[in-house]
């Protein structure tokens, strides 16, 4: 029987997880609500997976904040309960199998470079857009994480200095702007309305509250992926997450910004995530190869 493997993606709002096989064949999906006991509840998704699907001979976690996949540990997390847990030990010890650790955005941008968006690109930041943002510095097959782990933390980049507060403890950071969970909460402070950030975007054009909120996260991201352009000279910008669902309401507008911005150079491409919302559980999987010491990966194509 072929082997299987478990990527766990656990975002601030759900918790989803895929298994695939070693064809890269998908063969079960979940998503359920994250919890404040978020260890606990990552626990038990391994363990049912593993009850469910006794072939899994790995499981990749994914999860926001600083990670140091090595040490298998989160160093702070600004909106759940994961650090300091030794995360890939207490779920190995809860199924039997093994487990590693990876960060969310590094391990989207690494299943773009593989499979995905980012794939024909020398170079690439992928930037997926959820409750909060990073981004992934990759060349194909391989994501950079920094000399302290840290690489690619761009939604606490305080593009607005001396702005609102965001709940890392500084001020005009780009998730307090630009998040799904940033835009919906700006949102509803200008209008009293509450919904999701994709509902904003169907908004723009008829309500002038929209219209304000959604022109500072396009000011936001052209400054931000500005910054990273001239930082680093991607070839190109992928744009995953809830929000590249937006379409046209982002993106060309953020170019359109970013050319305004750059004066002596044109923007790489700005593109969408070929993956979507689905890169991180890719990016898990890819982890729970690793885990099992497979390169079964190499030859998936989602």
């Amino acid at each position: 029987m072929s082997a299987l493997y478990a990527g766990i993606d656990v975002g601030g709002s759900s918790i989803k997880s895929l298994v695939i096989d070693e064809a890269g064949t998908v063969v079960d999906r979940t998503a359920e609500p994250t919890v404040p006991a978020t260890v606990p509840q990552l626990e038990s998704i391994a363990e049912r997976l593993v009850s469910r699907l006794p072939g899994i001979a790995g499981i990749g976690i994914l999860t926001p904040g600083t990670v140091d996949e090595d040490r298998g540990v989160v160093g702070f997390a600004s909106n759940l309960d994961l650090a300091g847990y030794p995360i890939p030990e207490r779920v190995s010890a809860a199924t039997g199998r093994p487990a590693r650790l990876g960060h969310d955005g590094r391990g989207a941008g690494l299943a773009e470079s593989l499979f995905g968006a980012a794939r024909d690109f020398s170079s690439s930041l992928v930037v997926p857009v959820g409750t909060g943002i990073s981004a992934a510095v990759c060349l194909p097959g391989e994501v950079w994480a920094g000399a302290t782990r840290t690489a690619g933390e761009i939604g606490h980049i305080p593009v607005f200095p001396d702005g609102e507060p965001c709940a890392c403890g500084q001020r005009g950071c780009l998730d307090v702007y630009a998040s799904g969970k940033g835009i919906a909460t700006r949102y509803l402070a200008a209008s009293g309305s509450e919904t999701s950030a994709e509902e904003v975007a169907r908004r723009l054009g008829s309500d002038p509250a929209a219209d304000a909120v959604w022109a500072t996260a396009v000011e936001g991201f052209a400054l931000v992926f500005t910054q990273l352009t001239l930082a680093f000279d991607p070839a190109g910008i992928v744009l995953g997450g809830g929000l590249s669902r937006a379409g046209d309401a982002l993106l060309p507008r953020v170019e359109a910004r970013m050319r305004e911005i750059l004066a002596w150079r044109e923007p790489p491409t700005l593109v969408t995530s070929l993956l979507g919302e689905s890169a991180g559980q890719w990016g898990a999987a890819v982890h729970g190869c690793y885990a099992a010491g497979s390169d079964a990966y190499t030859g998936w194509r989602p």
